[in-house]
């Protein structure tokens, strides 16, 4: 198949594929593609599929999230 499932959101999609159900996609629509280059950045994909960008927001409001949870 060539799909790489890691939760819920995997097999409801496949069952909506497997129902019929035409599901445009593109690989111009993922983080780290490239408009000028028209090239997908591997590294910059993964480090959004794994929260990479999640975690570096937490790193730079880590003063405000430490005052928070210090009531």
């Amino acid at each position: 198949m060539g799909v790489l499932c890691l939760g819920q959101g995997c097999l409801s999609l496949q069952g909506a594929l497997d129902g019929g159900l035409d599901i445009p996609h593109s690989d111009k629509r993922f983080s780290g593609f490239s408009k000028d280059s028209k090239q997908l950045d591997a590294e910059v994909h993964l480090k959004y599929i794994y929260g990479g960008h999640v975690a570096a927001y937490m790193k730079m409001n880590q003063r405000s999230i430490d005052l928070i949870l210090e009531v």
